[in-house]
């Protein structure tokens, strides 16, 4: 009993390990978007911004059974992930228009240092874009919904979910708690589609759907 309990506290602790190690890994290709943000050399920075999100992926396949996070897709998945896209739509609604009532903030401050980035320069805007647009639906997925659920709580549909989600809105840059708390509501509607789903191909896609029309109203809106 005392070599099983060993057994689980060692891989516990390795998937923790894991967990914050990808986190870190999901940081790292921020280092190109500041060379460029600082007007340093443009080849380095991407060849950072690239190279760092290429590691990430190589440790997650790694690590991660890639093949049981990714399934095909599914007739009714598509049906599924409009009313999925509805709900998200809905707590965005209700909590920046809370936000604005009370806190009067238009635009949350995770959102303000993405515009404030595409105003810096070209290409801090062209990286901030694909980073926003293709990099983090991919890697947020991996980490919040495809590692950490199913790493810590495999068999607890509502703790996944409601952990999951909370980190994922803590992640966020968010100074009022309406702001905390629509990023919390976005990675609660994320998790039950990937739990519902068992497809982070279902996740991924609505992370998509929203980050895009959302990152282009910012771009033009400058």
């Amino acid at each position: 009993m005392q070599k099983n309990f060993s057994q689980r506290c060692f891989s516990w602790f390795k998937q923790v390990l894991i967990f914050i190690g990808m986190l870190i890994l999901m940081e790292l290709p921020q280092s190109g978007l500041l060379l460029a943000n600082n007007n340093q050399n443009i080849f380095l920075a991407w060849g950072l911004f690239f190279g760092f999100y290429a590691l990430f992926f190589i440790v997650a396949f790694k690590f991660l059974k890639l093949k049981e996070l990714y399934r095909p897709w599914q007739s009714g998945n598509g049906r599924f992930l409009l009313w999925m896209w509805i709900t998200l739509m809905g707590c965005k609604i209700i909590f920046t228009s809370l936000n604005m009532l009370i806190y009067h903030q238009e635009t949350s401050a995770n959102d303000q240092a993405i515009v404030n980035l595409m105003q810096k320069n070209p290409t801090t805007a062209v990286m901030t874009v694909v980073m926003a647009v293709i990099f983090a639906p991919l890697t947020e997925e991996l980490i919040f919904r495809g590692l950490f659920m199913n790493f810590f709580f495999r068999k607890s549909d509502f703790w996944a979910i409601f952990v999951s989600g909370l980190i994922f809105g803590l992640a966020h840059s968010s100074t009022t708690l309406a702001s905390v708390i629509l990023y919390c509501s976005m990675g609660w509607v994320l998790g039950y589609t990937y739990r519902k789903s068992q497809n982070l191909v279902v996740s991924t896609s609505l992370h998509f759907i929203n980050n895009l029309p959302a990152v282009l109203l910012l771009l033009t809106g400058n």
